[in-house]
This record gives structure tokens, C-alpha cells and sequence, in this order.
């Protein structure tokens, strides 16, 4: 049988990327921009999914993590001891100097 189940329910998996790219291509050609690199695009992307599943062991590992679950890096961490106000280390205010001095 030519069409069946199988076929049916890959055809939305398969046909979205290619849809997303034509819709961005469409999007970007109404603007007057002339964008070529709409394949290269979906490389990349594709490449940085596959290397951060591998890396991270996760398929879902690749996914870049919301700034709310975000560890905090010391130089701009909240603190209930500040009043909720944002505090900077002594070491990171001590390093950076103004162009004009």
C-alpha cells in the first residue's frame, strides 16, 4: 500500500524544518533582504544539536537552559542580606577601569 500509517506520520517530522526555513526565507525576502544562507542555517543547526547531545549525554542537554535556573557567577549574585539588591565582589569592580581614566 502506497500511503500508509507509517508515511502519514512521518510526513509532519520531516517536512517541518524545511517548512520553518521556507517561512523564514519568505519572511525575509518580504523584508527586501536576500538571505542565501537558509541551508547552512539548518546545518548548523542540526550539527550543534547532534555535538550537544553527545557531549552532554542528553538529547535534551542541547537546549540552552532559561536564565531563571542559570547558576549564579559571583559578580551579580542576589542576596536576602543586601535587601534583594544586586551586589558585586570586590574583586570583579576592582578589575574593570574606566577608558576615559
Amino acid at each position: 500500500m502506497l500511503f500508509d500509517a507509517a508515511l502519514i506520520d512521518s510526513v509532519p517530522r520531516l517536512v517541518t524544518p524545511v517548512l520553518l526555513a521556507a517561512i523564514g526565507g519568505a519572511l525575509c525576502e518580504r523584508s527586501g533582504v536576500f538571505n542565501i544562507s537558509l541551508e547552512g542555517m539548518m546545518l548548523v543547526g542540526a550539527f550543534a544539536a547532534v555535538a550537544g547531545t553527545f557531549y552532554t549525554g542528553s538529547p535534551l542537554g542541547a537546549l540552552p537552559r532559561p536564565l531563571s535556573r542559570a547558576p549564579s557567577s559571583g559578580c551579580c549574585s542576589h542576596s536576602s542580606a543586601s535587601g534583594g539588591k544586586a551586589t558585586t565582589s570586590s574583586s570583579a569592580s576592582a578589575s574593570i577601569s574606566s577608558p576615559l581614566a
